[in-house]
């Protein structure tokens, strides 16, 4: 970072634009499961999939199939807070924009890019990434959000997914330039004071908390150039096992019994283990048998069938995928074993 300093001392603020975007493509930073560097070296399709010619096209399907499962046009400007449906359709939630927010659209963008190595995708990503930046500005950080873009929820979940996914798919691209570089450091300090404000509010808990965690992990991990950076590694850490020792019953049951919100708090658990486990980072060893009990939980709430007995606000959970996802993990539990096995074993 000493030459952005430099630059800035001299008052030369394209200059240390430039040189940042040049340590955030060659310093030896800590790594993200996208690796820049698995790109393949020459495309493998010529063209992305439906769902990234949609989102070039700003058609929206959302993931979660909330309001419509067909594709939403947002229109040729992006209006980042469209509702398909009116206020007074039985239909409308406002969760659609919500989940807008996630941006889980860009991840089509960076396979696509991947795939096919069109610039065009790139070109698409920074747009968005710049316009959200322009048209969902953050509000002040120490208050409830008033808008569904800044939701702490939605922050943790973005930044520990579809933005560094898309982040490390584009950063060798011609298209990300140095200002689009510099807005996107910038939501990452908006986005971290967010999730740190979230995290202060010590009467909260439940899944959400587990996703601010482990967003807040994800951005104290990938930018250490930061000051605050270690402070928010710090307090994501202490959050998420504070969280383990009272979401988790010592049955190993999250206190919401929903398999499926059980299920998103392990996710939200075990990847900040897991990004540590990338970087040789040292992680808690009860953390670990904490995260083995509620696989252990889902396994014991299997049906006959396999599936987990789907209690309160949940979906289907298949217990044998979750059983080999364990089994990774914990290759020497004989029940987490007998189960991936389908009761083979």
């Amino acid at each position: 970072m000493e030459p952005v300093k430099l630059a800035l001392e001299k008052g030369d603020e394209a200059l240390a634009q430039r040189e940042y975007l040049k340590f955030r493509r060659t310093a030896d930073l800590p790594r993200w499961f996208v690796d820049p560097t698995a790109k393949p070296e020459k495309p493998v399709a010529q063209t992305g999939d439906r769902q990234a010619r949609d989102t070039l096209a700003h058609r929206i399907q959302h993931t979660y199939g909330f309001v419509t499962d067909q594709p939403v046009s947002h229109g040729p400007d992006f209006d980042w807070f469209h509702n398909p449906l009116d206020p007074e359709d039985p239909k409308f939630s406002p969760q659609y924009t919500t989940i807008l927010s996630r941006m889980h659209f860009w991840e089509h963008l960076g396979r696509a890019y991947w795939k096919t190595q069109d610039e065009k995708y790139a070109k698409k990503w920074v747009w968005m990434l710049e316009d959200f930046a322009a048209e969902c500005p953050m509000e002040p950080y120490e208050a409830p959000s008033k808008t569904e873009h800044w939701k702490t929820i939605d922050v943790g979940l973005r930044m520990a997914g579809s933005w560094p996914n898309s982040y490390h798919r584009f950063l060798h691209s011609p298209a990300f330039t140095p200002e689009a570089n510099l807005t996107y450091a910038r939501l990452i300090q908006d986005s971290a004071k967010r999730l740190l404000y979230g995290l202060s509010l010590e009467n909260r808990g439940g899944n959400w908390v587990a996703m601010e965690s482990n967003g807040l992990y994800s951005l104290a991990t990938l930018f250490p150039e930061f000051k605050a950076s270690e402070r928010w590694r710090k307090v994501a850490l202490d959050r998420l096992q504070k969280e383990m020792d009272v979401q988790i019953y010592p049955d190993g049951w999250q206190i919401e019994l929903t398999p499926m919100y059980h299920r998103t708090t392990i996710d939200n658990f075990i990847a900040p283990m897991q990004l540590a486990q990338l970087n040789e980072a040292d992680f808690p060893q009860d953390y670990v048998e904490n995260l083995r009990r509620m696989y252990r939980a889902l396994i014991l709430a299997q049906s006959p069938s396999g599936n987990i007995v789907p209690t309160n606000d949940s979906k289907q959970v298949h217990g044998r995928s979750v059983a080999r996802e364990a089994l990774r993990l914990f290759p020497d539990d004989p029940l987490i074993r007998w189960a991936a096995s389908g009761g083979t074993q």
